[in-house]
């Protein structure tokens, strides 16, 4: 094989690296957004006592209805949260599946140079 042959192979290499940059980059700008996102929902009546004072309600029935809130908002902030995990582990592990892919191309770059190097066909 040739030098430009080999010269050919290196630049196709190159390209993939470039292609794997940017998909690497893409996830890494999904994976900040995500960690950046507040999971945090906040219950805005705050408390029976608030309910009772603003909407002049009150009773046990208004009473287990602000703690039935509370549940519901503190199980979605958990299962938002757990799914938010998920989605990042995900990408942190594609992420690190693509850098040692790179890794991989730029060793085999590394060689064709040798052998380009050694190469005495034009």
């Amino acid at each position: 094989m040739g030098k430009a042959a080999i010269q050919a192979q290196i630049d196709a290499k190159r390209g993939e690296i470039t292609n794997l940059n940017s998909q690497i980059s893409r996830l890494e700008e999904c994976k900040k957004a995500l960690t950046d996102f507040s999971t945090d929902i906040e219950y805005v009546l705050t408390s029976n006592e608030h309910i009772e004072t603003t909407y002049y309600l009150a009773g046990t029935p208004y009473l287990n209805e602000t703690n039935n809130e509370e549940k519901i908002l503190k199980t979605a902030k958990q299962k938002l949260s757990a799914k938010s995990d998920d989605v990042v582990a995900k990408l942190t592990q594609k992420i690190s599946e693509l850098e040692t892919e790179k890794s991989g191309i730029s060793l085999s770059i590394s060689w064709l140079e040798i052998e380009k190097s050694l190469t005495t066909e034009e």
